[in-house]
């Protein structure tokens, strides 16, 4: 289970950032409150996953130990 939802968290990212780095300038051409949406719907993809994968790589580091 915790497989598939750090997956989904993964693609999540890297779709952001696709979006934001695009050359078409996707973020450009939106709307003030969209752009407030996409930055809420980034923190809150991308903040958990970052969190997951340090401890996942911290808990790693501890048990090597």
């Amino acid at each position: 289970m915790y497989f598939i939802k750090d997956l989904f968290a993964f693609i999540g990212l890297i779709s952001l950032i696709v979006l934001v780095c695009q050359k078409n300038k996707f973020f450009s051409s939106l709307s003030p409150i969209q752009k407030c949406c996409f930055i809420l719907l980034g923190i809150s993809v991308s903040v958990p996953a970052l969190i997951d994968f340090f401890n996942g790589f911290a808990h790693g580091f501890w048990e090597s130990l």
